[in-house]
C-alpha cells in the first residue's frame, strides 16, 4: 500500500475540456478542428504543454485551413511550444493556400508565410528552425523570402549563421525583402566587415514598403530609414 501511494501521478487527470478537444482534432469537419486547436491554446499551460505534440500534428492536416491555425496557434504559445518549433520549420516549404472570404473579397493565405510569422512570434526559441528559414529565403516567393527575413531577425544573435544569406537578401529584387534583411541583421548584434560594408552600401536604397496593418493603418517605410 505505501509503495502505490509514493508513486507520482505521472498521467494526472486532465479537464474534460482537454480529453473533448482532443478528440476533436480528428474530427471530419474542419471548423471543429479549428476551433479545437484554438480552444487547446487557452487551457492552463500544464495542459497546454501536453496538446503542443498534438496541435503541431496539424500542421500536416490535409486542409490548409488548419494548417494555418496550427501554425499561428503555435505561435502564440511562446516557451511553451518549444518542442513544436521543428514542425512549424518543416512547414515552410509547404506551398498551398487556403482562401477566405472577408468583406467579399478573396484573401489568400500561405501555410508557409504563416509557417514564418509563427517562428518569428516565438522569438530566440525558434533558434532550432534557423535552417529551415535560411532555405526558406531561397524561395520564389518574395514574401516568404521577407516573412523569413523577418523571423530570422526575432531570432537574434543566435541567427548569426545567417548572415551571409541575409547580405545576399540586401539585393533581393523584393524592397521588402531587403527591407526586412536589413532589419535582422541589425538584430544579429556584431557583424562580420562583409555584412558591415553591405549594410552601408545599403543606405543609398531609398525604395519604399508599405505595410497594411489590421487596423487598416498603412506604414510606409524604406530600407535606408531602417538602417538610420
Amino acid at each position: 500500500l505505501q509503495l502505490l501511494t509514493s508513486i507520482p501521478a505521472s498521467s494526472e487527470s486532465r479537464s474534460a475540456v482537454f480529453e473533448a478537444q482532443i478528440a476533436n482534432l480528428d474530427n471530419p469537419a474542419v471548423k471543429v478542428r479549428i476551433d479545437a486547436i484554438k480552444i487547446l491554446a487557452q487551457l492552463k499551460d500544464e495542459e497546454i504543454i501536453a496538446a503542443v505534440p498534438w496541435i503541431s500534428a496539424r500542421l500536416r492536416d490535409e486542409n490548409p485551413k488548419v494548417r494555418i491555425v496550427a501554425a499561428r496557434t503555435l505561435g502564440t504559445l511562446g516557451e511553451l511550444a518549444r518542442e513544436a518549433v521543428a514542425g512549424i520549420g518543416q512547414a515552410l516549404s509547404d506551398e498551398q493556400f487556403a482562401v477566405t472570404a472577408i468583406e467579399d473579397k478573396a484573401q489568400f493565405q500561405s501555410v508557409a508565410i504563416s509557417a514564418a510569422a509563427a517562428l518569428a512570434d516565438l522569438g530566440p526559441i525558434a533558434s532550432a528552425a534557423l535552417k529551415d528559414l535560411i532555405h526558406a529565403m531561397k524561395s520564389n516567393d518574395a514574401r516568404l523570402r521577407a516573412a523569413s527575413a523577418k523571423a530570422i531577425g526575432y531570432i537574434g544573435n543566435e541567427a548569426k549563421q545567417a548572415s551571409s544569406e541575409l547580405v545576399l537578401a540586401l539585393s533581393d529584387p523584393s524592397p521588402e525583402t531587403r527591407f526586412e534583411a536589413a532589419f535582422a541583421l541589425g538584430q544579429l548584434g556584431r557583424l562580420p566587415d562583409f555584412a558591415l560594408d553591405a549594410l552601408t552600401k545599403s543606405l543609398k536604397d531609398t525604395s519604399t514598403i508599405t505595410e497594411t496593418r489590421l487596423s487598416g493603418a498603412k506604414v510606409i517605410g524604406s530600407v535606408r530609414n531602417c538602417l538610420l
